[in-house]
Order: structure tokens, then sequence, then C-alpha cells
């Protein structure tokens, strides 16, 4: 399986889809810290996990053409006449896949460090609070990952699972981000009052009730909500937490979104595994 695995990275991390992500991304980071002036004190935080959906898009790219490819063209049958058996090549593509989404988001992320620390942006936010929400975002990473190679695996036709897989992806990502701006709403605002001195009033945009919940249980359970959401938590106050929490309320963050990733993860991979055996009967 190593050689398998070896074989596998060296052909998506050479791909021209993920050679142009690493660019564009670079590319984005030099202009928008180091190229752009701003008139006010800025902080890197500001940067951090702005561009998640838009890696996991070249992932999206990459896992349909790569995997289709293997089905379509028996190359997979290839494989298994070498010796490999099923599950080293779903395993195979698993880690692949989560190996290159996630080095896309740490050469994003370091990348910014490096070019705040060149334009000496302001360090705004705590280490600990800046490791306990990669961790979270690096589950949701991996579960999107894993549940692209499982969708690709059902669509047997190259174009077509380039255009479906894509598809869903930029709409569950422009789900994710109207939920999680609507969930971000402040109960109460300032920004609708008609004198300035006036006390905060009630926000009419605040979503309230059993739709709160709904959007709660949303995006407790999508990856694609939380990576657009996480760029929130690093200004989350007390009661927001609160506010957008179905579970651990009382946590300073949302520890019930790893939980929740690692059981998705499981799910989603031992399914993904036995529909590619039973696919390849």
């Amino acid at each position: 399986m190593n050689l398998l695995l070896k074989t596998e990275l060296h052909k998506r991390c050479h791909s021209i889809i993920f050679i142009l992500g690493i660019t564009c991304l670079l590319i984005y980071n030099i202009f928008d810290l180091i190229l752009t002036d701003y008139d006010f004190e800025v902080g890197w935080s500001f940067f951090l996990f702005q561009k998640t959906s838009l890696l996991l898009v070249v992932v999206a790219i990459n896992a349909s053409l790569t995997i289709s490819q293997d089905i379509c063209g028996k190359t997979v049958n290839n494989k298994i006449l070498l010796g490999y058996n099923v599950t080293d090549i779903y395993n195979t593509q698993i880690i692949a896949g989560i190996v290159e989404a996630l080095s896309l988001f740490l050469i994003d992320t370091a990348s910014i460090i490096i070019f705040s620390l060149i334009n000496n942006f302001t360090m705004d936010i705590s280490i600990s609070n800046f490791i306990i929400n990669l961790i979270i975002i690096i589950i949701s990473i991996t579960v999107i990952s894993v549940f692209l190679t499982t969708f690709a695996i059902f669509i047997p036709y190259r174009i077509l699972s380039l255009f479906i897989i894509v598809g869903i992806s930029l709409v569950l990502f422009q789900k994710g981000e109207d939920l999680s701006i609507n969930l971000f709403q402040p109960a109460k605002t300032i920004l609708f009052n008609e004198h300035e001195n006036e006390q905060a009033l009630d926000n009419p945009l605040y979503v309230k009730g059993t739709k709160r919940n709904l959007y709660n249980l949303e995006l407790l359970i999508s990856p694609y909500a939380q990576v657009q959401y996480e760029k929130f938590i690093l200004f989350e106050s007390t009661e927001q937490k609160m506010n957008s929490s179905l579970i651990l309320k009382q946590s300073t963050y949302h520890f019930e979104f790893i939980a929740i990733g690692i059981t998705e993860i499981l799910v989603l991979y031992f399914f993904g595994r036995n529909a590619l055996i039973y696919r390849l009967r």
C-alpha cells in the first residue's frame, strides 16, 4: 500500500490543479497582506480561515477527476491485478485527499502568519485559541475530503463527476456561509438606531426560536457550514457561543464540532469502503 500511496500522492501533488491552487493562494495572500495598505491597525486573525472553501473546491476538482479516471478507465482493475485489494485502493484515495486538502490549508495558514510578521500585523488572538480552532477546521476538512472521495465513487463518468461534485460543493459552501452570517448576528445592535446616542435595540436580523435551533443543528452536522463559521469563532463572545451551540453551551469552544466530525469521518469511511467493494464486484 505504501507504494500505491506514494504514487497517488505524487499524482495529486504534481497535478496542474494542485499547483495552480497553491500559486493562487500565495498570490492572493501576498496582495492582501503585503501589497495592500491599511489606514488602521490590522490583526492577523482577520485573514485566517477566509479561503478554506476555495481550496476545498480545488480538492473537489482533483478528487472527481482522479477517482472517476481510476474507475472509468479501469485503472483500478490494474491495481487489483497487481495484488492490491479494494480496501487498500480506497484507503489510498482517502489519505491522498486528506493530505492534499491539509497541505493547501497549511500552506495558506503558514503564508498568512509569515506575511503578517513581515508586515508587522498585530497578533491579536492567543495561541491556545488559534490551536483549538485549527483542530476544529482540520477535522472539518478531513470530513469533507472523505465525503468527496466517497461521493465520487458513485459517479462513473469523468465530466459528469466534475460538474456534480464541484456544483454540490459550491452550493453547500454558499449555504454554509449564509448560515454562518445569520448565526453570528448579535441579539442587540445600534446599527438601526436613528440617533447615535440611543441604546442598543433588538436586531431585526437576529434569528430566534425553532429556526435558530435548526440552524444550530445544521452547523453541528455540516462541515461545509463549520469551515465557513470558523472565521467567526475567533471573535465569538460567550453569549454568541451559547446562541450557536446545541450541546456544550457553556464551554469556551465548539468541542462538539470535534466529536461530531470524528463520528462523521468513521461513518463516511465505512460507507465509502463498502460502496467501492460493491461497485467492483
